[in-house]
């Protein structure tokens, strides 16, 4: 994991452990590319049959959950065949309603492995009007055991209305070890 987020780890780690991690989540940062790990680590713990910890490199009496990375979910997720994930982008510069849509279908079906379903939208900030609008009733009447996670470099970028329906934003830039990100 990138050293960046480690204190977001922990505080997603003991949300997890605790079950009290919301359906929606949006991780927003200056790096694309740690957006992508931290979700990506979080996508993997949450579909894992088997999590492991480790101790945190930041705080060693702290536990970071992590993927074992040898169940058959982390096998197929790797092999990028998990079939209870879903990796919302467009090939267009913007995610459209038509984009949304294919999500909400896959949403329709139940989980093939485990409990979980996953959904993420890597650049939730390129979101048009409309397809923000589709997302709306989705993010605020969740099917049961389904997260949402959307991840964005610029979030004044990606409407409000589909902020308030995330019940967690985590900005690990900003994000110190003693605080709890804003719900």
């Amino acid at each position: 994991m990138l050293e960046i987020c480690q204190k977001t780890q922990l505080l997603l780690s003991r949300q997890y452990q605790n079950q009290t991690l919301a359906h929606a989540i949006v991780i927003q940062g200056r790096s694309t590319l740690a957006n992508r790990a931290l979700a990506d680590w979080l996508i993997e713990l949450l579909i894992c049959q088997k999590p492991v910890t480790k101790l945190s490199e930041l705080d060693e009496q702290a536990l970071v959950l992590q993927a074992c990375g040898h169940c058959k979910t982390c096998l197929l997720k790797k092999a990028d065949n998990f079939p209870d994930h879903l990796n919302l982008q467009s090939e267009n510069k913007t995610i459209g309603v038509d984009d949304i849509r294919r999500g909400n279908s896959f949403l329709e079906k139940t989980a093939h492995i485990g409990q979980v379903k996953t959904v993420l939208i890597p650049a939730s900030d390129t979101m048009t009007v409309a397809a923000s609008n589709a997302l709306l009733k989705t993010l605020e009447e969740p099917p049961p055991h389904v997260k949402f996670l959307l991840a964005t470099t610029d979030p004044q970028k990606v409407p409000v209305t589909v902020l308030s329906r995330c019940l967690q934003s985590v900005s690990y830039t900003h994000l110190r070890a003693h605080e709890t990100p804003e719900h």
